[in-house]
């Protein structure tokens, strides 16, 4: 660092810290702080600092000269960079490394911010460039998103990683190493699906519900996003009985009160039948949702929304932020035949979203446990799966 180069003071403060913070790291692939020294001349004075070499030649002249890697040498220097990572990060206070890239900076470093994982986007670039050869500014972009997908041949699973790494927000990516070494280190491929919830990021569990055979719902998952369709259910034996269940509860209903105006009973006694037609209102309700009402669930890192359609005819959307989401289950909605009428709810707050009350009782408790798994919130046990 120049003298003559600095915008003041601070930057000689800086230049300080950062020698007293070299000199405190103590890690096997970190090069040892020896010492700093600053050197005057006629008209200026630099100041040096001292590290042990590290012997090798750097990424750019190895790409250049034409050196490929396959992917699991890939994976094995990430886990070795992450490991540096994780050690900077457990330091109390912290420390950020802000220059792990290749030509390329996380947009936040544009703002001269930088965090824990301003040092993930610039190894999740890394990564990229090794892969390809190519700097991640010189592909495509989608707001602000590298678009390497079609481009660079990679598992998906490692695409999804770094795809999360190279998310545009901070708060978007992986919050740590850790979890960036858990996801390279699953074995069966299963998604690893990390969100933020409550300002702290989880590693899903690892116990999976498969996906029920022959189910038409539609479900879609990456890091960032899960994605489920469920199709009007049309007329199948539950909603056909549901249905019929629904229309005979009226019509006695409509009967019994009938009888009782025309007899002249008192206005409160006719009243007495609000609450069974409330109930026989909306047994009717759900039959009809369930055979001809869609259901879409977006579910992202910061919001979710859910929309009811009646194909193209009428449509209704609830949304709000995901990390507002207390508990996903089943809930009881009613009783036909002595036997519970059940759908999946989620709760926000004091809100409660129901959908898929005319799907097989399987498919209800995959849909909580994919939703649950992907938000990383506690699996409802057996004993207490359903609530009224």
């Amino acid at each position: 660092m120049s003298l003559r180069n600095m915008r003041g003071w601070k930057d000689l403060d800086l230049f300080e810290r950062e020698c007293r913070v070299l000199q405190s790291l103590k890690h096997p692939n970190i090069p040892q702080y020896i010492d700093y020294f600053e050197v005057d001349t006629a008209s200026d004075r630099v100041f040096y600092i001292v590290q042990k070499i590290a012997n090798g030649t750097s990424l750019g002249n190895l790409v250049e000269s034409g050196w490929r890697i396959s992917e699991e040498e890939v994976k094995d220097i990430t886990l070795k960079v992450l490991e540096i990572l994780q050690y900077l990060g457990n330091l109390r206070p912290p420390v950020i490394h802000r220059d792990i890239k290749y030509g390329y900076m996380a947009p936040e470093q544009f703002q001269n911010r930088a965090t824990l994982q301003t040092d993930l986007y610039g190894l999740g670039g890394t990564i990229l460039y090794m892969l390809s050869g190519r700097s991640p500014s010189s592909f495509p972009q989608k707001r602000l998103k590298v678009d390497f997908r079609g481009f660079v041949p990679m598992s998906s699973n490692l695409a999804d990683i770094v795809e999360r790494l190279l998310e545009p927000a901070p708060e978007d990516r992986f919050q740590s190493a850790e979890e960036v070494i858990k996801a390279l280190k699953l074995e069966d491929g299963s998604s690893y699906d990390v969100v933020s919830k409550n300002d702290h990021t989880r590693l899903s569990s690892n116990i999976k519900i498969r996906q029920p055979a022959g189910t038409k719902v539609e479900l879609t998952r990456i890091p960032s996003n899960l994605k489920i369709i469920i199709p009007p259910g049309g007329l199948t034996a539950e909603i056909a009985g549901t249905g019929t269940f629904a229309v005979a509860w009226n019509a006695f209903i409509a009967f019994w009160t009938g009888s009782a105006i025309r007899m002249g009973a008192p206005v409160f006694f006719t009243l007495f039948s609000l609450p069974f037609w409330f109930v026989g209102i909306g047994l009717a309700g759900r039959a009809f949702s369930s055979f001809a009402i869609s259901v879409d669930l977006n579910f992202g890192v910061k919001e979710f929304f859910i929309t009811w359609k009646l194909g193209n005819l009428w449509s209704y959307k609830v949304g709000g932020q995901t990390k507002d989401i207390l508990s996903v289950g089943l809930i009881i909605e009613a009783e036909q035949n002595g036997r519970p009428v059940t759908a999946c709810c989620i709760k926000e707050g004091i809100k409660r979203h129901t959908f898929g009350a005319g799907l097989e009782l399987i498919e209800k408790e995959w849909l909580v446990h994919e939703i649950n798994d992907f938000l990383g919130l506690e699996f409802p046990q057996e004993d207490n799966f359903l609530v009224r």
